[in-house]
């Protein structure tokens, strides 16, 4: 493990002065996804737990034990969504848990109408690779039948349940200090988020990846992924990094909102208009968007320490 994490750090130094290849940056990718494995377990149950999201004529956030949501996307427009959102990630150690659902009014609405649905349902599964016909039902909710009598601008629906997993966490935000007590802390918090925009910009995937190992580290066990399975992940989050392609745009963060979760412990920035993530890019040709790339993150910093650390 030692020898691996030597390779990794030697490749990081050996390439930081000179501009990577594809292929270089793929090696080295290799290795780091290697160095990442070495801390994922081998769990005998690998339980999951996942919400069934059905809504139509409203906007949403879903909340999960007072984390950041993992994904927006569509699910705060007025678009209809259904998908399938894991909840593992949220979930640092086995106990009481509870997801909270923020509904709002559609944009050109006041209240929330009488277009609005949700049919929301949460599932256990033991297994992570056995099919959706093993999955159990936990809860399911709904709006309220008086909904549009209560001429709401905003609703919360709070679902409560017991998870059992195989792997605690919790230390982690044990250790993570409030962060609104620190002065200047919003100053601090757009310089990290500009810190890690520039390095999309400029195309640097293996240090952006390097600064977040000990997230991908956690996430791995929590998803009780295989190699296969973080590369994938990788491969999928690569496009935003090629500073090489034609008309690509990494967009400056602007109309933004900074945002504190979990007593203050952690916190993002995220767009004012639609909640989505600020490190984004776009892709265009001919002048027209053709495709769009963003990642999220969310930031915490250690008793002790006066670096943020990633989630």
């Amino acid at each position: 493990m030692k020898k691996i994490n030597l390779i990794v750090a030697t490749c990081l130094i050996a390439f930081s002065s000179c501009s990577q290849t594809k292929q270089q940056k793929t090696k080295i990718m290799e290795l780091f996804i290697d160095s990442v494995m070495q801390h994922v377990k081998h769990y005998d149950n690998t339980p999951v737990y996942s919400l069934q999201i059905n809504k139509a004529g409203c906007r949403m956030l879903v909340e999960t034990n007072d984390f950041p949501p993992g994904y927006i996307g569509t699910l705060y427009s007025n678009q209809g969504e259904s998908m399938m959102l894991g909840l593992n990630r949220f979930i640092l150690k086995s106990g009481k848990q509870k997801i909270k659902l923020k509904i709002y009014p559609r944009e050109q609405d006041e209240f929330i109408s009488g277009y609005a649905h949700l049919d929301i349902k949460l599932f256990y599964n033991s297994n992570k690779d056995s099919g959706f016909s093993n999955y159990v039902q936990l809860a399911q909710v709904g709006l309220p039948e008086d909904i549009v009598d209560r001429k709401l601008a905003y609703s919360e629906i709070e679902i409560p349940f017991e998870a059992k997993v195989p792997y605690d966490f919790s230390s982690r935000l044990d250790s993570a200090v409030d962060l609104k007590a620190i002065p200047n802390i919003e100053k601090k918090i757009l310089e990290k988020f500009e810190a890690k925009r520039s390095l999309i910009e400029k195309g640097k995937e293996v240090e952006y990846g390097y600064e977040d190992k000990e997230s991908i580290k956690m996430l791995g066990n929590m998803f009780y992924a295989t190699k296969k399975e973080l590369w994938e992940f990788y491969e999928a989050g690569r496009e935003i990094f090629d500073a090489n392609r034609k008309g690509r745009e990494v967009l400056p963060i602007e109309n933004y909102e900074i945002v504190f979760y979990a007593n203050n412990k952690l916190v993002t920035i995220r767009r004012n208009d639609n909640k989505g993530d600020v490190l984004k890019a776009e892709f265009k040709k001919d002048g027209k968007l053709t495709a769009d790339a963003s990642y999220s993150l969310d930031l915490y910093m250690t008793k002790g320490s006066n670096e943020f650390k990633v989630w």
